[in-house]
């Protein structure tokens, strides 16, 4: 039989996208507990302080999200 790059035993093929994606979050990660300390920040609904790491995962899972959303569109089309 002809060996196509799968691993003996149904392994899964990885692609060098999933790759990526998981390097990006872990450094998305690391970058966000390294930055624990406390910021004030302006919020759309208001200013008050709060700790940084919250405002680096919800900008990672916001940019994510609009990621997701082109990506799904252009698959469309």
């Amino acid at each position: 039989m002809a060996d196509n790059g799968r691993a003996s035993g149904g392994g899964r093929n990885i692609s060098g996208k999933t790759i990526l994606l998981g390097v990006l979050a872990v450094v998305l990660v690391i970058f966000a507990v390294l930055n624990t300390d406390d910021a004030q920040v302006n919020w759309i609904l208001g200013t008050w302080e709060t700790s940084l790491i919250v405002v680096i995962l919800i900008s990672g899972g916001i940019g994510f999200g609009i990621g997701w959303l082109i990506r799904g569109r252009r698959q469309k089309d």
